[in-house]
């Protein structure tokens, strides 16, 4: 039957036009493996990675990937899944040809177990990603100075107060503000307030260990996490430095330049209080008591330093 037949042969080109429409779309690459190899991709893989066309045939998989490690823990991941007749899916860095790191959602499925070849599809995510991390970054930090906020600190007091207890150490919440901070902003401007910010707060951070933290809590008031304390004389070793490299002038712009003091309340846990409310409360009412001792001190369990 002619008419039958012609019928066929449109229905075979309409789903042949469909099938090359959908592997050679310019959103989503895609590319076929067999051992880990390409055997085909088509042109959006290719341009996602920076490959001319064909550039990638032949080629193996671990050319797109971060390191042998991230490699091998797709494979060791994603092939069981795939041989048991299940798809695989995840998001994971890759590697551009320029060296350049991007995000990549991708998704398997073994298409010929017999040969070995599976079908990937991966789409670029990378400026999504960013996004939700600078959303993220903007949700914990402060703004001006990129230190933690006061969300962040909460989840950091909390995990340092329970590891301090398996450990047996002390934890120090010291509360930090900054003497002569007003008068620099009535005397050189708003602007000049917050290059003063952003410097001390570079060299707080600067001052403390790596598993400490130092966050800020708003105005010229910062919070210093300090973890993993073995006694207190360490503290007041830490906040020593500290205060003398507050003391240090600070350049502004025009050529001017600032000095500020600090002056530093602190509660240890477990000594004085087992909880972050209360060890706020007490830091808070310990650095009261240097403003009006004479500030640029800390006090520690009610002996000024």
């Amino acid at each position: 039957d002619v008419t039958e037949l012609h019928q066929v042969r449109q229905a075979l080109q309409t789903v042949n036009r469909t099938q090359a429409a959908m592997l050679d779309n310019e959103l989503i690459g895609i590319v076929r493996l067999k051992d880990r190899r390409a055997v085909w991709c088509n042109r959006a893989l290719a341009e996602v990675f920076g490959y001319g066309p064909g550039e990638l045939d032949g080629q193996p998989a671990r050319l797109l990937y971060l390191d042998d490690a991230s490699y091998e823990a797709l494979g060791a991941a994603a092939y069981p899944e795939l041989s048991a007749g299940r798809p695989y899916r995840t998001q994971l860095r890759m590697r551009r040809r320029d060296g350049s790191v991007i995000w990549v959602d991708m998704s398997g499925a073994m298409v010929s177990p017999e040969q070995g070849e599976s079908m990937w599809m991966m789409l670029d995510i990378t400026t999504m990603k960013e996004h939700a991390e600078r959303v993220q970054r903007a949700a914990h930090h402060d703004a001006l100075t990129g230190l933690p906020n006061r969300s962040l600190l909460s989840e950091r007091l909390e995990h340092a107060l329970t590891h301090g207890r398996s450990l047996n150490t002390l934890v120090a919440v010291c509360l930090l503000d900054l003497d002569g901070f007003k008068a620099v902003t009535d005397q050189h401007g708003h602007a000049a307030g917050d290059e003063l910010l952003q410097v001390i707060a570079r060299r707080l951070q600067d001052g403390v260990r790596g598993h400490d933290t130092v966050a800020r809590q708003g105005g010229d008031e910062f919070v210093l996490l300090l973890t993993r304390l073995q006694n207190r004389q360490e503290c007041g070793q830490i906040l020593s430095r500290l205060l003398a490299s507050v003391a240090e002038p600070v350049p502004l712009p025009q050529g001017a330049t600032a000095r500020v003091s600090a002056s530093i309340g602190i509660a240890y846990a477990p000594d004085d209080a087992r909880d972050a409310e209360a060890l706020l409360k007490l830091a808070d009412r310990a650095m009261y008591d240097v403003k009006r001792g004479g500030k640029n001190a800390f006090v520690d369990s009610g002996v000024t330093h």
